[in-house]
């Protein structure tokens, strides 16, 4: 975007929030992405297992979190989506009104403390594997 940006207009100007939120977010999205499907594929040598269990997980907790949510009637169980809190975490970095009540930010260390709760299996994996 930033890129595109700078090609076709010829010129940088860009508000730092709005470049930060550029950067990070799209970080933090792909190696919260990434760490899941490694750590899935450190524990399975099948493929297929690996890509039905991720969009299981990936799906199922969204709808884990709506069922709560309607029944106990709070915000906070949507937390427990991996959809939404990509959401949340997007709309909080680019400034945009949040989808629930929850803040944005906690949406991000969840987002973060995931991906080093995933690296952390997959060190344990590998380290496993050499010894």
């Amino acid at each position: 975007l930033v890129l595109a940006k700078v090609l076709f207009m010829t010129t940088f100007t860009m508000d730092a929030k709005v470049f930060a939120a550029v950067v990070f977010f799209p970080i933090v999205k792909c190696t919260f992405l990434a760490s899941l499907i490694l750590m899935l594929s450190s524990c399975s040598k099948n493929g297929r297992l690996v890509k039905i269990i991720f969009f299981l997980i990936y799906f199922l907790s969204d709808m884990v979190a709506r069922i709560f949510r309607e029944f106990l009637k709070s915000d906070d169980w949507m937390l427990l989506s991996m959809i939404e809190n990509i959401k949340q975490f997007g709309k909080y970095c680019f400034d945009v009104n949040l989808s629930y009540k929850v803040e944005g930010w906690i949406s991000g260390l969840i987002l973060i403390g995931l991906s080093v709760l995933f690296f952390a299996i997959i060190a344990l994996r590998i380290r496993k594997v050499e010894v």
